[in-house]
């Protein structure tokens, strides 16, 4: 929205206006100074956050560009990979080792799904296409035409699903246009399984990077399938410091379409500063998968269902709300 630090004074005595005109008779100077203390603690952290966005998040950007101009993303992801791996191998061979296991099994079950989606697709289109044949009223020239019509709409159907799953194994893989340009017919090598998710979470934090709520959205689903690879909460330090040497590592190899890209201080801190916004996300779920919430609350839920009706349940809800926030209860309207 532009604020800027300057503008935290201007605001800071506007809302202490509003909140003394709302408190009335009972405002004081002690409630005064609690909510002069909350506000500016609350803007010093907001704007800090600005500052560091605008100071280094052009510096992330700047580094993602430089990535992409490097040939192609499955190489630079496999590059990137093995720089990872080797890494890794001296701080947290298990991981390494768990992670390429898992990711083979995992790569396996989305070849599946991918497949299963383009034969859905393919059959959707394929009636769609039948539906438009003439109907058994027309003429027999009418129909032969609607049919080879008919067959050269199928041709055509046929081709755009083949076209889209890049050659090499088309009738095995089925690809429907949304699998990544990691999948491969064969098991993934530890290079390929660690590149390959690294590269999709740094395309997911460049294209968010303006967009914390979105971001978060994208990294809990990360932190969901790094944690079915064996990635833990206590892994992010290292696993961070692995990521930022391989990237180190490969933008400083010159390419035939770029220069050698020094590492610089400036694009060490950006990176710092994305990767621990990044972590402290990845964190959270990661804890929250360590710790089986999930299974906790749905353990938790059973009982209740096997111990009380929905109608028990709601009869609760109702009187606890009632007890607790009174002034609420007029948003909830029961059904009858």
């Amino acid at each position: 929205y532009g604020a800027k630090p300057h503008h935290v004074p201007i605001m800071s005595q506007v809302i202490l206006t509003v909140m003394e005109q709302a408190v009335g008779e009972v405002w004081s100077p002690e409630v005064e100074k609690a909510w002069q203390d909350l506000w500016d603690n609350a803007c010093a952290r907001m704007m800090e956050g600005i500052k560091h966005g605008e100071q280094h998040g052009p510096v992330v950007e700047d580094i993602w560009g430089k990535l992409k101009a490097k040939v192609q993303a499955s190489s630079v992801a496999e590059d990137i990979g093995a720089t990872l791996v080797r890494t890794l191998r001296k701080t947290r061979p298990a991981l390494v080792a768990q992670w390429a296991e898992c990711y083979g099994e995992w790569e396996e079950v989305e070849r599946k799904s991918r497949r299963r989606k383009a034969q859905e697709q393919q059959g959707e289109m394929r009636d769609m296409a039948l539906a438009q044949e003439p109907d058994d009223g027309a003429g027999k020239g009418d129909a032969t035409s609607g049919a080879a019509k008919a067959r050269r709409r199928l041709t055509m159907i046929d081709f755009s699903i083949r076209k889209r799953s890049k050659g090499g194994d088309e009738d095995e893989d089925g690809d429907d246009g949304a699998a990544s340009v990691f999948s491969s017919g064969n098991a993934a090598d530890a290079s390929h399984a660690i590149g390959s998710q690294v590269w999709e979470m740094l395309e997911a934090i460049a294209a968010h990077l303006w967009e914390p709520e979105v971001l978060n959205e994208k990294l809990i689903v990360v932190a969901r399938r790094w944690a079915s690879f064996g990635l833990k909460a206590e892994h992010l330090d290292d696993f961070g410091c692995a990521v930022q040497s391989a990237i180190q590592a490969f933008l400083e190899v010159p390419c035939s379409s770029c220069k050698t890209n020094d590492w610089t201080a400036e694009m060490g801190s950006a990176w710092q500063w994305m990767w621990g916004t990044a972590a402290l996300s990845l964190a959270k779920s990661l804890r929250s998968i360590e710790e089986q919430d999930a299974e906790v609350c749905r353990a938790s839920w059973e009982g209740i269902k096997k111990a009380k009706t929905s109608e028990e349940v709601g009869d609760t809800f109702f009187t606890e709300l009632s007890r607790q926030a009174p002034h609420v209860v007029h948003l909830f309207q029961r059904p009858k």
